[in-house]
């Protein structure tokens, strides 16, 4: 198996996706997915203990945005001690979040697709050939 390693935690970077390994499927809509994302902010951060300007997002903030889904692989806990603190720091698997991606990048898709095809119906309608801004 093979291993990353990043900030000081261990993971594997691909997972088992087989459909043999899968059952009670269940797909992710465009519009659940939309919702979720709407929900999370990406931000930049100052990682003190690495001593890093990083780009992310907030697991405790993915964590509420998803708990609808009632999915359990995305954000965990580890034990670590991390500027001299003890304590359980939350996870996420950012790859996981893809799987959210694909139906609302999709939806997005439909949408301006119907909106071309109701601008053009409308233009020819019209009497206008030409492009002319919205």
């Amino acid at each position: 198996s093979s291993f990353v390693h990043a900030d000081n935690v261990y993971a594997e970077y691909t997972s088992a996706s087989d459909q043999r390994l899968k059952t009670e499927l269940t797909e992710v809509s465009g519009e659940q997915a939309l919702s979720v994302l709407s929900n999370i902010q990406g931000c930049t951060y100052n990682r003190g203990d690495l001593g890093q300007r990083r780009l992310g997002l907030i697991a405790d903030e993915v964590e509420t945005a998803i708990a609808g889904l009632a999915i359990d692989n995305v954000c965990s806990s580890k034990h670590a001690t991390l500027n001299g603190i003890e304590d359980q720091y939350k996870q996420l698997d950012y790859s996981r979040l893809v799987s959210l991606l694909i139906p609302a990048v999709n939806t997005l898709a439909a949408r301006v697709q119907e909106l071309e095809m109701t601008t053009t119906k409308k233009r020819k309608k019209d009497g206008s050939g030409s492009k002319q801004p919205i």
